[in-house]
């Protein structure tokens, strides 16, 4: 079925033509597809599927921390779920803003020199929490035009439902695309608000900079009543923020510290007046990666030292020090895509010189100087010379996030080193 006017008609049905603007490279090495021929078999098979009343799509369900991970069965299936979530995002415009691009513009905003409230918040549970039901309305009254995609989604929510009760499945990308769909009308109605100066939300963590007028009282009401049934904040003491910045000027000391999306933000007092000459106040501030991060990446090198101390493999704890503070690049068949991955790739925007990567560094100095300490004083009776010692100490990690620097192990090598600390 087409959909628009004009040049702008977009092709929402799943015939094996269709099918093919949402074909991918990467398939012919994740389904072992041999040739462009062999594409076109299984996009017709993939057709001929979605005619079938009768059809369900396929799915291998896995389990971990409580949450069923859905994975795609057969090519046929991973092609109609792709097509049907790209249908959603272009016909309802659903586009998220990237993690990236709301860390910038919040740091943007943080800068002006004018009293503001801050407000920081998370949705507790956020995707077990989405009632299939309400969903499946939304969807109804979205997609009245078209009748496969709704039918579809709505046939694999609805077996989702009969098996978990409620909330959407992790590991697909269409269950993203619906989430942002549910909260739809939620993120409109808090931007609308008069007293919002700026909101953004990336899945389930919510940021709001406010006029300074505004109460922690009311800026929570606004939330909660406006979020779909079933959603609910999350009532943690580190899963809320809330700060008022006021026309101060100098001083020393941060005025706000608050993490969001993995980084740390540090807001300093006003600047400088505003001048005549049409200078604007600001104030400086700093982003960094967050502490809980921080003791993540501390904890899995301790883990890899551990795991030196018991097998004495130092080309081991080499390339799992590297995995730790270098970039590097595989392929995800998961999600049939190529990802890059690595501490610069996850804090690209942090400020330098960074007081969390020299954290990290000095970590590093006490673990490989030391002769006390439990780990320490083991590592000092371990085979490792002072020439492979040196080799630690003479990494600077600051150099190397500004540089990018790549590892290039295979991706089987790199699952294998990682395995020490799969549970940090």
């Amino acid at each position: 079925m087409l959909t628009g006017t004009g040049f702008d008609m977009y092709d929402a049905s799943f015939s094996a033509r269709s099918l093919m603007y949402v074909f991918r490279k990467q398939d012919y090495r994740s389904y072992d597809i041999k040739n462009i021929e062999e594409v076109k078999v299984r996009l017709l098979q993939a057709e001929n599927y979605t005619k079938s009343i009768e059809s369900s799509l396929k799915f291998n369900i896995a389990h971990t921390k409580g949450r069923a991970l859905y994975f795609p069965q057969d090519y046929e299936t991973e092609i109609i779920i792709r097509k049907a979530n790209t249908n959603i995002k272009k016909i309802l415009g659903i586009n998220p803003v990237s993690r990236n691009d709301i860390i910038r513009h919040l740091k943007e905003i943080l800068r002006e020199g004018v009293p503001y409230v801050i407000g920081r918040y998370d949705i507790k549970r956020f995707y077990d929490n989405i009632k299939i039901s309400a969903l499946n309305q939304n969807l109804d009254e979205s997609l009245s035009t078209t009748y496969d995609t709704r039918r579809l989604v709505s046939g694999f929510l609805s077996s989702h439902e009969a098996l978990y009760s409620s909330g959407l499945p992790t590991g697909i990308s269409l269950s993203a695309t619906l989430s942002e769909l549910y909260l739809r009308n939620f993120d409109r109605g808090i931007k609308a608000l008069p007293w919002v100066r700026y909101f953004a939300r990336y899945v389930d963590d919510i940021i709001i900079i406010a006029e300074p007028r505004t109460t922690a009282q009311l800026m929570e009401s606004a939330l909660i009543s406006g979020l779909p049934d079933g959603l609910a904040l999350n009532s943690g003491k580190d899963k809320r923020y809330f700060r008022k910045l006021e026309r101060d000027f100098g001083g020393a000391g941060p005025e706000a510290d608050f993490d969001y999306l993995g980084y740390r933000f540090k807001v300093d007092k006003i600047l400088k007046k505003s001048s005549d000459c049409g200078t604007l106040a600001s104030r400086k501030v700093t982003v960094d990666i967050s502490e809980k991060k921080v003791k993540i990446r501390k904890t899995r090198f301790i883990y890899a030292v551990h795991k030196y101390l018991a097998d004495a493999n130092f080309q081991d704890l080499k390339n799992r020090f590297r995995i730790l503070n270098s970039g590097h690049i595989y392929y995800d068949k998961t999600k049939n895509r190529y990802r890059r991955t690595g501490i610069m790739y996850s804090y690209p925007l942090i400020d330098f010189p960074s007081s969390s990567l020299n954290s990290i560094e000095k970590l590093y100095r006490t673990i490989f100087t030391k002769r006390y300490g439990p780990i320490c004083s083991l590592l000092s009776h371990s085979p490792l010379s002072r020439s492979e010692r040196k080799y630690f100490l003479s990494h600077s990690l600051e150099k190397t996030v500004r540089e990018g620097v790549h590892i290039d192990l295979k991706p089987a090598e790199v699952v294998r080193l990682m395995e020490c600390w799969k549970h940090v």
